[in-house]
């Protein structure tokens, strides 16, 4: 991992990815540094109050871990995002950035935006 994060990619899992013990905002912060709460608040204002910042990660419903993990990678700066099925969970999809190269795996192609 660490050397997949050293070489620009930042990778999704189909299994959210988030530190269960911890906040919110504590796992954007371990994420993306101390800014990591603003960038969320900045990037999806309207997910804010589906995602408590200060709830304890591991009590957020599937769909909430899945759109924590989701912030957690794609906010990050990186010139690949790989992603494994990565609206599983998600009502409401994010847009993919496009600011860099996307691959995501997927059963569902119809599921998949931009």
């Amino acid at each position: 991992a660490h050397e997949r994060a050293r070489r620009g990619v930042a990778y999704l899992k189909q299994r959210h990815n988030v530190f269960a013990d911890l906040s919110v905002e504590e796992n954007l912060r371990i994420a993306l540094g101390e800014r990591g709460p603003i960038v969320f608040r900045q990037a999806h204002p309207d997910w804010v109050q589906s995602v408590p910042l200060q709830k304890r990660a591991g009590l957020l419903s599937g769909g909430q871990k899945q759109r924590l993990a989701w912030a957690m990678t794609a906010l990050r700066s990186s010139c690949l995002l790989m992603a494994d099925e990565p609206e599983a969970g998600m009502s409401d999809a994010p847009p993919w950035p496009t600011d860099r190269a996307v691959l995501v795996v997927s059963h569902h192609a119809e599921q998949l935006k931009g």
